[in-house]
């Protein structure tokens, strides 16, 4: 799960964190807003894997990360998959934060079409959204 934190939290040089490295971490709970505390790194290996999910899905972002609307008191954003025109099917909705952007520079909007794959953790089975990536279209001036 991705929470925000403040290097002031990391236990340790905060320039020994690279994206992606795992961590352990109390919670943390100020003006409604969770965030994470007493931050360690913990050896590659000790968070539970993920399997990535065949096949790629159409999406809509429901709701953008805490980084992009610093109102919102959940820090992950909110993918649907099942918006499409022609899809009547059940509407899914899965959880992403930084890590789960094809393109890390990307900072998503509610509303925007994206496609995206699914990762479950093994052991808890949790889903969430990863390899996310905006559907643009673009038009040609005349």
């Amino acid at each position: 799960k991705e929470v925000f934190f403040h290097f002031s939290a990391f236990e340790g040089d905060p320039t020994d964190l690279d994206l992606s490295d795992e961590v352990e971490f109390t919670y943390a709970r100020k003006t409604n807003k969770v965030s994470a505390e007493n931050i360690k790194k913990v050896p590659r290996g000790t968070v539970a894997p993920e399997e990535i999910l065949p096949g790629l899905l159409d999406g809509r972002i429901v709701r953008c990360m805490r980084i992009i609307n610093p109102d919102q008191d959940e820090y992950p954003g909110l993918v649907q998959h099942g918006v499409g025109e022609d899809d009547d099917g059940p509407k899914e909705t899965y959880p992403y934060g930084i890590t789960s952007l094809a393109d890390k520079k990307d900072f998503l909007q509610t509303g925007d079409f994206v496609k995206f794959q699914v990762a479950v953790t093994k052991g808890s089975r949790v889903k969430r959204a990863t390899r996310i990536a905006a559907v643009r279209k673009f038009e040609r001036a005349k």
